[in-house]
C-alpha cells in the first residue's frame, strides 16, 4: 500500500514539474541551468546535484 502510494505521488510530482517546466519561465530555467551545467567539472556538476537534492529533500 505504502508502495502505491510513493509511486502515485512520484508519478504527480513528474507530471507538475513537466507543467512548470513547459512554461516559459520554466524553459528559461532549463536553458540557464544546462548552459551553466554543461561547462562545469564532474566534481562542481556533483556539487550542483548535491544542492539540488537538499532543495528537493
Amino acid at each position: 500500500m505504502a508502495v502505491m502510494a510513493t509511486i502515485g505521488t512520484i508519478l504527480a510530482t513528474m507530471a507538475i514539474s513537466q507543467v512548470i517546466l513547459d512554461s516559459p519561465i520554466g524553459r528559461a530555467k532549463t536553458n540557464l541551468f544546462n548552459q551553466a551545467w554543461s561547462n562545469k567539472p564532474l566534481p562542481e556538476q556533483s556539487a550542483i546535484l548535491l544542492r539540488l537534492w537538499d532543495v528537493v529533500s
